[in-house]
């Protein structure tokens, strides 16, 4: 493992009890970590505090991202502590780009993707729908240029890149999440 980037850990916990305390579930980028932590732990269980962890170089974004998602609507008056590990292990010059790339998403997650979703609902719309690392069409995305990569026609054809240009499933998969979204507003009308 490298020690300048740990897997973040978010622990939930309620008063001072140790089993109260939680791990959050795996996930593929730190919207996600908040996003579940949010709804599969601290909504359900109705824990108040929480406290992240992550890298010093990953802090600002990371803020920003838990930030957002616990104080989007319905309101719950959570209270966010963050508690940053050392960057031990990575070159400077490394720990300064990571961080410049992070301070740039920090702001775009205050100024563009907080005004934008400012609900629950719209915050999981947006993951599932837009999210490179969560959106059907994202993962099919990164997975084909993954694929790209290597020789391997069956692994190509497995995500609709074969030679024969079958057509490719995840679009239809994507539309129908995001079309259950759409599908929603215009049953409400």
């Amino acid at each position: 493992s490298v020690a300048a980037t740990p897997r973040p850990a978010t622990w939930i916990f309620g008063g001072g009890d140790s089993r109260r305390r939680r791990n959050s579930v795996e996930t593929r980028a730190p919207a996600g970590n908040a996003f579940f932590a949010r709804t599969d732990h601290c909504d359900l269980a109705g824990w108040k505090k929480l406290l992240v962890i992550t890298s010093e170089f990953h802090a600002a974004r990371t803020e920003a991202i838990f930030d957002w998602i616990f104080g989007a609507s319905p309101k719950r008056g959570y209270e966010l502590g963050y508690l940053d590990t050392p960057d031990d292990g990575l070159a400077p010059e490394e720990v300064a780009a990571r961080a410049e790339r992070e301070a740039k998403s920090a702001e775009n997650v205050r100024t563009k993707l907080a005004p934008t979703y400012s609900t629950l609902k719209a915050v999981r719309e947006f993951l599932m729908c837009k999210h490179d690392l969560y959106s059907a069409n994202g993962l099919v995305v990164r997975a084909l240029r993954a694929a790209a990569d290597g020789d391997d026609d069956a692994l190509l054809a497995s995500y609709g890149a074969a030679k024969k240009k079958a057509p490719p499933r995840a679009p239809i998969f994507v539309a129908a999440l995001c079309f259950g979204a759409l599908a929603g507003r215009l049953l409400r009308r």
